[in-house]
């Protein structure tokens, strides 16, 4: 008489077909998750630059009053004043992440740093492009 359930050899090769299911799914699944997080990052940090550029031109006006002044850096929580206008640009932006620094010369953004996900959106003005990196550069 046959019992019914599952022999050894059927639970053995149902579990190495998983495993080698999940071995191959795994690392894409994780690398697209990656490549998700890396693209909304540059998304919002390209909104906030865009932000940023037009914010100051349409404002005619730096910080703490000084109208006209061409060169100036906006850095996270440095004063009362940066704050402000930092919290300006993000809800502009309608962005989550925290702009840790903005600068400035002659009227146009040539730095910023933004932080999502533990993850930093650096731009450079030379190259017009983003670097994307896992820590804050020194001297922020």
């Amino acid at each position: 008489m046959r019992s019914k359930g599952f022999t050894l050899v059927e639970i053995v090769v149902t579990v190495a077909i998983l495993t080698v299911l999940l071995a191959v799914g795994v690392p894409g699944l994780m690398s697209y998750l990656d490549d998700t997080n890396e693209k909304k990052i540059l998304n919002d940090a390209n909104t906030v630059l865009n932000v940023a550029r037009t914010y100051n031109e349409s404002n005619k006006a730096s910080l703490a009053g000084h109208h006209g002044l061409d060169n100036y850096t906006v850095t996270y929580q440095k004063d009362e004043e940066s704050q402000k206008y930092l919290t300006d640009l993000r809800e502009k932006a309608d962005v989550s992440g925290v702009i840790y620094k903005i600068q400035y010369d002659d009227r146009k953004v040539i730095a910023l740093i933004y932080q999502l996900n533990g993850e930093y959106a650096i731009y450079h003005y030379e190259t017009n492009d983003f670097e994307i990196t896992d820590h804050l550069p020194q001297g922020v």
